[in-house]
């Protein structure tokens, strides 16, 4: 699917990102957060790890997608 990462063994609770490899033990919504957090500064989504290798314009689908679900 367009979630830019993959359940571990069918478990749709630790995925793993499609750009660096790590598992999100959180499911897609904690996956979307590693992705963003690249573009954020400072605490936002602080126990989650940010992705070094995601490319900007996924970041930006992400963060425009993301912000406008909240209102």
């Amino acid at each position: 699917g367009g979630d830019y990462g993959q359940p571990i063994d069918g478990n749709r609770d630790h995925v793993k990102c499609d750009f660096c490899g790590h598992v999100s033990k959180g499911g897609i919504k904690r996956l979307k957060q590693h992705l963003v957090k690249a573009s954020y500064k400072g605490t936002m989504y602080k126990d989650v790890r940010k992705c070094d290798k995601v490319p900007q314009d996924v970041v930006d689908v992400l963060r425009s997608f993301m912000e406008g679900s909240k209102k």
